[in-house]
């Protein structure tokens, strides 16, 4: 018995599976494990999202086996260089401090792959923690992202709300500022919905080109963007 205990938790050294173990990752499992440890980011300095999973560097081949049911995932998408990295795994070695493991993350940051391929995913499931919310809120933003709203000042704005109820903001310790969040969440969920609704910020030009309407510049290249161009009346165009 003292011999079992020693060799679990953080104790294990031997993490070698027997031969014929496989990985078998499913949509609910996945999703259950996404909902321990799994995030979804906003960098408000250049509006890039990113969706990932964290593990020390012994789950590394959880992790690539996660890459391969991803990328196995339907869903149409962009991908303009056959060297692109869409469902990335790297291992770093600087722990989070002096007695931390190092750490192995899945991170995927592809707008085009994360609307068609992500979102879709994770819409048909049954989320049962409160990593839904972040997940939709999360969601919105990249609506935002993808019909090029983030240029605006409003999409700025409405960007920084949904931002500031995310995460730790959800916690109990930040109960005073979720109550006073809630006062006004009707008319913020209005605001965005209305915003989204409006056609997008993103006009095609007859050379190829894509124009920011709100500035009246054109999209500069910045990797493999995905974008939606919308009508006048919301109706997707490209």
């Amino acid at each position: 018995m003292i011999n079992l205990k020693n060799q679990m938790n953080k104790k294990r050294i031997d993490f070698n599976q027997p031969p014929k173990h496989f990985i078998n990752i499913t949509p609910y499992w996945l999703l259950g494990f996404v909902e321990g440890d799994g995030y979804f980011s906003i960098n408000t300095s250049d509006y890039s999202l990113k969706f990932g999973i964290g593990q020390t560097y012994q789950e590394t081949n959880v992790l690539e086996a996660i890459q391969t049911f991803i990328l196995d995932l339907p869903g149409k998408y962009l991908v303009k260089r056959k060297n692109t990295n869409i469902v990335k795994v790297a291992t770093y070695d600087q722990g989070k401090g002096p007695n931390h493991k190092p750490m192995t993350y899945i991170s995927i940051n592809q707008i085009d792959f994360l609307t068609n391929v992500i979102a879709p995913f994770f819409d048909n499931l049954i989320w049962l923690s409160k990593k839904e919310k972040d997940y939709k809120d999360w969601k919105l933003i990249l609506n935002i992202v993808k019909q090029g709203k983030h240029f605006t000042d409003e999409g700025k704005e409405l960007i920084s709300l949904i931002t500031n109820r995310m995460n730790n903001n959800r916690l109990s310790t930040n109960l005073s500022k979720e109550i006073a969040a809630s006062s006004s969440l009707i008319s913020l969920e209005e605001r965005i919905s209305k915003f989204l609704s409006s056609p997008s910020n993103y006009e095609l030009q007859p050379d190829g080109k894509i124009l920011i309407k709100s500035s009246g510049t054109y999209l500069k290249g910045r990797g493999n963007v995905g974008v939606n161009v919308l009508d006048e009346n919301g109706e997707i165009v490209i």
